[in-house]
């Protein structure tokens, strides 16, 4: 995780929280016949596409259906109850548009690292789980833990993240074979400090992104004057795609400041050769928030 960390996350060594995600590995599947499809009855007239090796087939109008049909779609492709359940209703419409095949992945090492610039503390673990349990074990012990505020320092999860991954089938010339990443995230109340948060995907060497892969979307829920409650407001977005390896996402916290809640996700579509069928491979995710405003550099940890 380390190797991603100082990879994608650029001009933020006073960084306060940096968070491997998932880090997970996946095997290529063997290639099945895509020629076969069973139609689907997803309600209300709709019908969508099922190959015989388990992929839905992209679906054009996504948008256009209720989170019930979404939801149907999602259990087709793989995806269980409960990852449907914590889904923001974005992602599922950019799941169901890409369509395929819920790749199933491990957990292997997870990273959360939280500091004021100049103390800072590091845990690792198996998974976020395991370093949830972790941090509230560290602050029952350690009164020093309670010098940084952390995401996960109260009994309902203030952050959330996650990662997935489909498998998409085969590229025209047959050779290679087309994977979908995705990294998820969501604030459920605004966080401390309105400075800029990063969010990233790695996948090494072994990987390709495609060209127009890359994409990216947060939004953030603010008061809505004239109905009251609230309404969902898209926040602009910075790519750093100059990594052949990853891609890094930015966003101004400062821009939502007023905001009940924020989620955001984002995409790279992988080609991997068919020639390394059966291998493993491991890829990451990131989302780091700066806490502190003192001491702030600008150095590059390239």
């Amino acid at each position: 995780m380390e190797k991603m960390v100082r990879t994608m996350v650029k001009k933020f060594t006073p960084f306060a929280v940096i968070s491997s995600l998932v880090l997970s590995l996946f095997v290529v599947p063997t290639f099945a016949s895509s020629e076969k499809t069973l139609d689907i009855d997803i309600g209300d007239n709709y019908e969508v596409k099922k190959f015989e090796d388990g992929r839905i087939s992209p679906v054009s109008f996504a948008e256009e259906l209720n989170e019930r049909q979404l939801d149907k779609i999602l259990r087709e492709m793989g995806f269980s109850k409960g990852e449907i359940a914590d889904m923001g209703i974005t992602l599922k419409q950019r799941l169901v548009s890409d369509g395929g095949k819920r790749v199933k992945t491990t957990p292997v090492n997870a990273t959360y690292r939280v500091g004021d610039g100049e103390n800072e503390v590091t845990f690792e673990g198996d998974s976020i789980e395991e370093i949830k349990e972790q941090l509230k074990s560290e602050k029952k012990s350690n009164k020093n833990i309670d010098l940084f505020s952390t995401g996960w320092d109260q009994e309902d999860d203030v952050w959330h993240g996650k990662t997935y991954v489909t498998w998409a089938g085969l590229t025209g010339t047959g050779k290679e074979f087309k994977y979908n990443f995705y990294v998820e995230f969501e604030w459920d109340v605004p966080p401390m400090q309105n400075l800029t948060d990063r969010f990233a995907l790695y996948w090494g060497d072994e990987g390709t992104k495609y060209a127009s892969g890359d994409w990216a979307n947060v939004q953030a829920l603010v008061p809505d004057d004239h109905y009251g409650g609230g309404k969902w407001l898209t926040v602009p977005v910075e790519s750093d795609e100059t990594n052949l390896e990853g891609t890094d996402w930015s966003f101004e916290q400062g821009d939502i400041n007023t905001a009940y809640e924020i989620r955001g996700t984002g995409h790279e579509e992988i080609r991997i050769p068919v020639s390394k069928t059966g291998e493993t491979f491991t890829y990451a995710g990131a989302y780091s928030h700066p806490w502190w405003t003192n001491d702030i550099q600008g150095e590059d940890v390239l």
